[in-house]
Formats: C-alpha cells, sequence, structure tokens
C-alpha cells in the first residue's frame, strides 16, 4: 500500500514538473512580443444591442473591432466597390442577382466569391487575434479555440421599442424592419452555413440584453473570457 502512494506520488509530481515546465516554456515564447489572445465573435438578434457590446467589449481589452470594417477590408483587398459587397453582407441572394446588379455597377462578382472573401479576411483576423468579429458567421468561420463564441438575444417587443426611440420610426415600420432584418440574417446563415443560428450550442455564452445594460452585459464577455481563456488582456494606456 505504502508503495502504490510513493508511486503515485511520483507521478503527480512529474506531471506538475510538466505543467511547470510548459508554462515556462509558454512565457518564454510570449516574452518580447504581445500575446496572441483569442476572438470574440458576435452573433446578435437585430436591435438587441450586440454591436454596441462588442464594441464596449473591444475597448476594455484594446481590441480591433470588426463590423463593417470587414466589408471595408474586402473591398481594399478586391477591389469591388463596396456599395456592392453591401448588397450582400448578411443577405442571402442568388448569383443572378447579383451578377445583374454587378453589370449595372460595372463589375463582375459573385455570392460564392463574397463568401470566400469573407472567410479569407476572418481567418486572417483570427490568425492575428486580438479582435471583436460582430456577425458575419463568424463563429462558424474560427475554431473553439480561436474565439469565445458570443449570442445577444433580447424579447422581441423590447426591440421594436429600441427602434422606435433610436431611429423616430413608428411601431410598425420598427417591426417590418426588425422581421426583415432577422430573415435575411437567418437566410444568410442557413444558405452559407447550414447552421441555424439560434441555435445555443453554437456559443460559448447566450446574453439577454433585455435584463441587462449593455455595460452589464459586456462584464458577463469579460467573465466569461477570462474563465475561457485562464487570463484577460491588458489594455494599452493611452500614452503607449
Amino acid at each position: 500500500m505504502h508503495d502504490t502512494a510513493h508511486g503515485l506520488e511520483a507521478i503527480v509530481d512529474r506531471q506538475v514538473r510538466y505543467w511547470h515546465l510548459k508554462r515556462q516554456a509558454k512565457k518564454r515564447k510570449q516574452k518580447g512580443g504581445s500575446r496572441h489572445w483569442p476572438v470574440v465573435t458576435v452573433s446578435r438578434e437585430f436591435g438587441s444591442l450586440g454591436a454596441a457590446m462588442g464594441k464596449l467589449v473591444a475597448e476594455r481589452f484594446g481590441f480591433e473591432y470588426w463590423d463593417q470594417e470587414l466589408v471595408h477590408a474586402m473591398a481594399d483587398q478586391t477591389g469591388v466597390d463596396e456599395a456592392l459587397l453591401a448588397t450582400l453582407d448578411e443577405h442571402a441572394r442568388s448569383n443572378v442577382e447579383v451578377l445583374i446588379d454587378g453589370i449595372f455597377r460595372g463589375e463582375a462578382y459573385t455570392e460564392s466569391e463574397y463568401l470566400r472573401q469573407l472567410m479569407r479576411v476572418v481567418h486572417t483576423i483570427g490568425n492575428h487575434g486580438n479582435a471583436v468579429v460582430i456577425g458575419r458567421g463568424s463563429q462558424y468561420i474560427l475554431e473553439d479555440e480561436e474565439a469565445l463564441h458570443v449570442r445577444a438575444v433580447c424579447p422581441r417587443e423590447i426591440r421594436v421599442a429600441g427602434l422606435c426611440e433610436r431611429r423616430g420610426i413608428t411601431k410598425a415600420k420598427a417591426r417590418k424592419e426588425l422581421e426583415s432584418i432577422e430573415k435575411d440574417r437567418h437566410t444568410f446563415i442557413e444558405h452559407h452555413y447550414r447552421c441555424d443560428v439560434r441555435d445555443a450550442s453554437a456559443y460559448d455564452i447566450v446574453i439577454n440584453t433585455g435584463t441587462l445594460t449593455v455595460d452589464q452585459a459586456a462584464d458577463l464577455v469579460v467573465s466569461c473570457y477570462q474563465a475561457r481563456f485562464g487570463g484577460l488582456p491588458r489594455r494599452p494606456r493611452a500614452d503607449g
């Protein structure tokens, strides 16, 4: 019995030393350069303020923020007019529709090319880390070890009321806009990724912004990030 206990102690001791050496090697590798921190992807119901939450998280971490910036980056890489790319951004359109639109704009572009460029840009962001990416199915592009996947949801009537207040529009118009954009986003995800964006199993955390402020929602993302990755990025000081 004593020999068995001694053997177990030796195994545990070796494992502890192994973990210590791994940590030391990791620190040496990171020394002299900034740490590659995993990305935060934010999927959001329209009107849930998920993008605002993501922007606040990016500010707290000192991360780059990618929303419309994704379209700008794709336009820079391809030379395709941003206005044409915007017609595909989180919309599902047939290649015929896109080609016709492209002809009127004097450009030839397809939905498949849009998706390839989108995935290329998001993978590049994932490789660099230290970023928050909003929407576009980025939760299906980046692997779990590359990112914390977040979904922001909110009761429909609260989202409608928020749209009315922010846009100064009627409830009827707000409901119509919400339904149209939500349908576009669901179809976009289903068409390109063969997934249901509402499936909670795709996310590390689903946050109800109907019961939390944007600040509180961002706090939850920060806590979840720390739990997943064992630490938090230090925000760069303003004086460099």
